[in-house]
């Protein structure tokens, strides 16, 4: 898949697909809290994946579940994995859910678009939640250089720098 293929994945290629998504963000949270300045942030969130619906563009949630230990906070990030996402949804021209942030009303950023995907993740600090989802779109190659520096822009986020990237 090329990161400007906007064509829904299917079948067993999306489940797949999935399964492996659930587990290198599984595998991601430890490795980001080792690389965080701070030390250990936070152990788990919540990950969501919505994909394009062809044709009219609108978007079906295909995935959510709890990545890591959440404990009492899976309502909290639950719902606000939900919002990030959703949010980025309805601005067909966003690429991140940075550009519609408003923590004042508890709207942050963490959500991507990415290819055909929009990824998002609440658990981590905010600037970390996405940092998260581009390191997973990389890996399914889901954006090219020009799409992530884009999402990175937006938001300023420095914490890739510590992945290589």
């Amino acid at each position: 898949m090329k990161a400007t293929d906007m064509s829904p994945v299917e079948g067993r290629q999306l489940l797949a697909m999935l399964r492996e998504l659930i587990e290198l963000a599984g595998l991601l949270i430890p490795y980001i809290n080792n690389r965080h300045p701070d030390g250990p942030i936070r152990t788990g969130g919540y990950f969501r994946v919505w994909q394009r619906i062809e044709p009219d563009g609108s978007y079906l949630e295909v995935l959510g579940c709890a990545v890591g230990e959440l404990g009492v906070k899976l309502p909290k990030y639950l719902s606000i994995s939900c919002e990030k996402g959703e949010r980025l949804a309805e601005y067909l021209d966003h690429v991140s859910s940075w550009q519609s942030r408003n923590e004042d009303s508890e709207m942050y950023g963490g959500a991507i678009r990415c290819g055909p995907f929009i990824f998002s993740f609440s658990g981590l600090p905010e600037k970390w939640d996405e940092a998260l989802m581009i390191l997973l779109a990389r890996k399914f190659h889901l954006l090219d250089v020009a799409q992530e520096e884009a999402i990175i822009q937006v938001s300023k986020n420095e914490c890739l720098a510590l992945f290589g990237g």
